[in-house]
């Protein structure tokens, strides 16, 4: 990289940077605002031992690793008041020597507490980041399923119908997960009482042969802000995408990428191409208002992400500018907002319901 350049090529933009300012000596750098740290968890030690020279006052150290290890790790090689938790959704391979190719639409950062400036610059960046209120307990929660999941059908080289269906492989997925969950606790992670059984319920509601139709993650915001993020959360994503983002597309034997979801999922369901998939409730509604026979389950709390979903409505000034007022009026009386939450949206605070200007 110090000799040609740095590229990255990505759907969602390449970056290419000649020359690329890189060392393999950090003492050359001096003191830095954050290091986000990614080595292999096999190197943690070895590399944590040469961070001093990066620390001023105020520096954060932030691992971006798998596992839940690497926090520790780090403390006993600098001051733990610099170190925080952090995770990483990202797939990516070198391509070539200084080029690295970012495949999928997946990027996304969490930062725990205390991080706030740099979640900041990151969104001024264009960065997804976000802020759990307990990072460690979502560390966790993904890691204890994983745990399970990974080592059962490793072993069984299998699916995860064959693993439930079989008692002494279910056993198995079970124990790996309550094994991790005793771990967790033991370490003071506030993991709930009833995680291992909500987790077996959970795999429960899937069959093996399930066939899904998903919204495409390349143009259909429900997947690539919201879907997406619940089944990257259970463990489910690369089931689902195969590692592929396409639309009107077969990305596994048992999954369609839809071209227009809210459309196309009702129909599928209907012609027995598919059985599950994902709408807003609004889209549910109308099938069913159609006569389509189609049921709803609506997602628990935890993976709904209502209070992510936010949408804007503002008045131009134009010649029906009245008409306008008054359907914003309204929108602000119990009825309007009683008639919203029918449809699945959370009511709207005084604050989000005050008119103010578009800077």
């Amino acid at each position: 990289m110090c000799s040609t350049r740095l590229r990255v090529e990505s759907g969602a933009g390449n970056l290419h940077i000649q020359p690329a300012r890189v060392t393999d000596d950090p003492a050359s750098i001096g003191p830095v605002d954050v290091v986000m740290f990614a080595v292999k968890l096999w190197d943690v030690e070895a590399v944590a031992k040469q961070l001093k020279p990066l620390l001023h006052e105020r520096t954060l150290v932030i691992p971006f690793q798998n596992g839940v290890e690497s926090p520790d790790l780090l403390k006993k090689h600098i001051p733990p008041k610099h170190v925080l938790g952090g995770v990483a959704y990202i797939a990516t391979g070198i391509k070539a020597p200084g080029v690295i190719l970012h495949t999928g639409a997946m990027q996304r950062l969490l930062v725990g507490p205390g991080a706030e400036q740099f979640a900041q610059a990151c969104r001024a960046a264009g960065i997804n980041v976000e802020q759990p209120a307990d990072i460690e307990r979502a560390r966790w929660e993904k890691f204890v399923f994983l745990t399970g999941l990974s080592s059962a059908t490793a072993v069984a080289r299998a699916p995860v119908g064959v693993v439930r269906a079989d008692p002494d492989l279910r056993w198995l997925f079970e124990e790996a997960m309550r094994e991790t969950w005793r771990l967790g606790r033991k370490r003071g992670i506030a993991l709930p009482d009833d995680f291992i059984a909500e987790r077996m319920r959970f795999v429960d509601t899937l069959h093996a042969d399930m066939r899904t139709s998903m919204p495409n993650p390349v143009n259909e915001g429900i997947m690539q802000f919201y879907g997406r993020k619940v089944l990257e959360r259970h463990g489910l994503w690369q089931h689902i995408a195969g590692g592929k983002e396409c639309f009107s597309c077969q990305t596994t034997i048992n999954n369609w990428f839809t071209a227009v979801h809210h459309r196309e999922t009702p129909d599928r369901i209907l012609a027995g191409t598919s059985d599950t998939g994902i709408v807003w409730v609004t889209e549910g509604i109308e099938a069913q208002r159609q006569g389509k026979a189609v049921d709803m389950v609506r997602l628990p709390p935890a993976d709904s992400l209502r209070d992510e979903v936010a949408y804007v409505i503002g008045a131009l000034n134009g010649p029906r500018k009245a008409a306008a007022d008054r359907y914003l009026a309204f929108l602000r009386t119990p009825a309007a907002q009683a008639a919203y939450a029918k449809y699945g949206f959370v009511n709207a605070s005084p604050q989000a319901l005050t008119p103010r200007p578009i800077p």
